[in-house]
């Protein structure tokens, strides 16, 4: 099963830290989606925390991973899987299967325990799912979860339609 958990945040704050590599925004970010974030680990006995990684080229030209940034900040303990495939940004694809071509196969396999427990996947901003799908996809090949949780600072309003 997979949960889906909005903070609810104004994407005016998202768009300078995430395309604009203002990494300075971490701090006011970080202390608006603390408690939901700490209420979710605590309530759902969160075991592996995952946050959705960037490419090796989009870490270049930005820097930082935006979501690696907001845990560590927040002193949350995580896994990383790796991204093996360079997409293109998702934010410049209009259809959700443009957006599932570009995002499929983009994880490649990570040695972790994942049987029998509880994870959350971390990401900034979902739009058509796409790539949480893909992510989710990769970790069930490595083995058998309890849960899979979804915790999204932003969402699109056309998630789910």
């Amino acid at each position: 099963s997979v949960f889906f958990c909005v903070s609810v945040f104004f994407f005016v704050s998202l768009y300078p830290y995430k395309l604009k590599n203002r990494k300075e925004l971490v701090v006011e970010i970080s202390s608006l989606v603390k408690k939901q974030l700490k209420y979710l680990l605590e309530d759902k006995k969160i075991d592996i925390v995952i946050p959705v990684p960037i490419s090796k080229k989009r870490r270049e030209e930005r820097g930082f991973n935006q979501v690696e940034e907001i845990l560590e900040r927040l002193k949350i303990k995580y896994q990383q899987i790796e991204r093996v495939k360079d997409t293109e940004h998702m934010y410049l694809l209009s259809s959700r299967e443009s957006r599932e071509s570009n995002i499929e196969n983009a994880f490649g396999k990570v040695e972790l325990n994942i049987d029998g427990k509880n994870i959350l996947l971390v990401d900034d901003i979902v739009t058509t799912g796409s790539t949480i799908r893909e992510i989710i996809k990769a970790l069930k090949k490595m083995g058998k979860p309890k849960e899979i949780y979804v915790f999204s600072i932003a969402m699109a309003k056309s998630f789910g339609k």
